[in-house]
């Protein structure tokens, strides 16, 4: 952690005391009069968002290094930054609209309300875009409903991977999108199941790790040479089993 000053001269005529001029800027602050430099707050958005440290961790590594920075202000920089970041978010979000195929799901998150005693439930929905678009988007909203995911896919043609959400069954009759189920909810199914019907849950897991396995092989390959073996092993597990 480093302090830099800037030091900015102010020049005026010695005669009649006007015309006062004052040196330029010579580097660029994220935030307006703000103190943070860029490095600093990359330092505080990547340790909250990519190394999961709350702003109350950070707040105690910093005063290890003799470095008073209250979560308040890193509160009020997070937010700060969130608006000059927003094109860049809005671009992300346009490159995973335009892939072939996008991958979404949502998580709940508690939400404080000052109109409840108690928090409440949100939903931040993830969107994944594919190979040639690998951008990761989130979007939040206050309920787990339909309207969420619908208005952000937008006029989005291609293919939709998701669970059984009943939401989207109004977006494929609305939309000209192709669904594709998540094979691991299926799977999970199964697994549920194992103390319930051990030898049928049990057969049809044995039947997903020889599926895994052929995925695990054919990795580096192409989605072309991907979609062949998997259509060839796939049709002959079947036939054995």
């Amino acid at each position: 952690m480093y302090v830099i000053e800037h030091i900015r001269y102010k020049y005026a005529c010695k005669q009649c005391e006007a015309t006062v001029v004052t040196a330029d800027k010579d580097t660029f602050a994220p935030i307006e009069k703000g103190l943070a430099g860029a490095g600093l707050l990359a330092q505080v958005i990547t340790s909250k968002y990519a190394d999961h440290q709350p702003l109350y961790r950070l707040e105690g590594i910093f005063r290890r290094h003799d470095v008073k920075i209250p979560r308040s202000t890193m509160c009020d920089w997070m937010a700060q930054i969130a608006d000059i970041l927003y094109p860049l978010v809005d671009l992300m979000k346009q490159r995973v609209l335009a892939s072939k195929v996008i991958h979404t799901d949502d998580t709940p998150v508690k939400v404080q309300d000052a109109s409840l005693d108690k928090t409440r439930i949100g939903r931040i929905w993830i969107y994944c875009g594919d190979a040639n678009d690998p951008y990761h988007v989130y979007d939040y909203m206050a309920t787990c409903c339909r309207e969420g995911p619908d208005d952000f896919l937008g006029n989005f043609t291609g293919y939709l991977q998701v669970d059984a959400f009943g939401g989207y069954d109004g977006i494929y009759l609305s939309k000209p999108i192709i669904e594709v189920l998540c094979n691991a909810h299926a799977r999970r199914k199964f697994y549920e199941a194992r103390k319930h019907d051990s030898l049928i849950s049990h057969t049809v897991l044995a039947y997903y790790k020889q599926l895994y396995a052929i995925g695990k092989e054919i990795k580096a390959c192409s989605a072309a040479e991907k979609q062949a073996v998997r259509q060839a092993r796939s049709a002959r597990q079947s036939i054995i089993a």
